[in-house]
């Protein structure tokens, strides 16, 4: 079937008025439907040529477009998702051979105002069927999303020449998923990398295998500096000693309070405790600004 789109202000009326040569336009009442387009997440139908839409209006109905084919209609009682669930026949069959285990989703809807026609001539013989339709793309909640369209379908192609019209596709799937921010066959399972053509494999590989940057969620801590620093086991206030090979400031050393000692120790508790703390953080400290020229191991006690 042929299909022009047709001014704005054209309705039936006005292609009935057209039709002229001592033949005649008749319309039936308008059915208004809901058309949602059907597809794999990857774009299996869309990528050999396939148009697969669900029609909802007086009664549900799947249509499927074939390049070199007329549109398929088959009445089903729900909507399909996978290929077992598909009615048998030639659209089961062309459909689920090209689906494969992958689902059937949803990627993009239209509002349709839709009046069949017939052109007779003075006998009442059928000269051509006619498809008016009202289109109007929704988005994914269901509101329109771009202004109304009025189409016509023409078979056999070329019965009428209305003035003004426009060449249209089988289908109105781009203007579909055109409302919800996506176009036919907008997946690739390729992966995106620019490469340059004048760089060297080795570059070309590195580009490849490079991770994917994370943003960090919390900074590095700050450096100590000689204000927040004192001799390892000095008190605070006191100036910071930084070492002779890597120049950085040993941090302060704030001792933890250990159990006091028994009665009957000899030396002072809080003393004890403190230098104890004092001398065991010390020893930490120096280990970890002494630099590492070469891996220690740690002796075996017999």
């Amino acid at each position: 079937m042929q299909r022009l789109r047709l001014p704005p202000d054209v309705d039936a009326t006005a292609v009935i008025a057209a039709v002229g040569d001592g033949r005649s336009a008749v319309f039936g009442a308008p059915e208004p439907l809901t058309v949602a387009y059907l597809d794999t997440f990857d774009w299996r139908l869309h990528g050999v040529g396939l148009v697969l839409a669900e029609e909802l209006g007086r009664d549900r109905r799947l249509t499927l477009l074939e390049p070199g084919r007329p549109p398929l209609v088959v009445p089903v009682s729900s909507r399909p998702h996978t290929a077992a669930e598909l009615p048998p026949g030639h659209l089961g069959e062309v459909v689920g051979r090209t689906i494969g285990i992958r689902a059937l989703l949803e990627v993009g809807a239209t509002r349709v105002e839709r009046r069949d026609g017939r052109v007779e001539d003075p006998d009442g013989n059928l000269l051509a069927r006619l498809r008016l339709e009202r289109v109007a793309p929704v988005d994914g909640a269901g509101a329109a999303a771009a202004p109304a369209m009025t189409t016509l379908g023409i078979d056999p192609p070329g019965a009428l020449s209305p003035t003004g019209a426009v060449p249209l596709p089988g289908s109105d799937l781009e203007a579909a998923t055109a409302a919800r921010d996506r176009q036919p066959g907008d997946y690739s399972s390729k992966l995106a990398i620019a490469l340059d053509p004048e760089q060297s494999a080795d570059g070309a590989l590195r580009v490849i295998l490079r991770p994917p940057s994370r943003p960090t969620s919390r900074a590095p801590p700050p450096i100590s500096t000689a204000s927040s620093s004192t001799t390892c086991g000095s008190p605070a206030g006191a100036p910071a000693r930084r070492s002779a090979s890597s120049g950085a400031s040993c941090p302060r050393i704030r001792p933890r309070p250990s159990p006091p000692a028994s009665s009957g120790s000899a030396r002072s508790p809080a003393r004890s405790a403190t230098s104890t703390s004092s001398s065991s953080s010390c020893r930490a400290i120096a280990r970890c600004c002494r630099p590492s020229t070469r891996p220690t191991s740690t002796p075996s006690r017999r």
